[in-house]
């Protein structure tokens, strides 16, 4: 997997089944604090998906 930047997180992350944000839904008032990405996903350890999934989702995105 290539390091992404941080829109293809967000891009990722919003056409991921099994997205799952750490700690839950929390809402908090920050702008932009609640916005989907891969960094945010319990699944997302070490600068990577633990499911293995963002190889695919990406590739499917194109």
């Amino acid at each position: 997997m290539e390091n992404l930047n941080m829109s293809e997180l967000k891009a990722v992350a919003s056409r991921c089944s099994q997205y799952s944000p750490m700690g839950g839904n929390q809402f908090t008032s920050s702008a932009g604090q609640n916005e989907e990405s891969c960094s945010k996903c319990e699944h997302y350890e070490n600068s990577k998906c633990t499911l293995d999934l963002i190889d695919q989702i990406k590739s499917n995105m194109q």
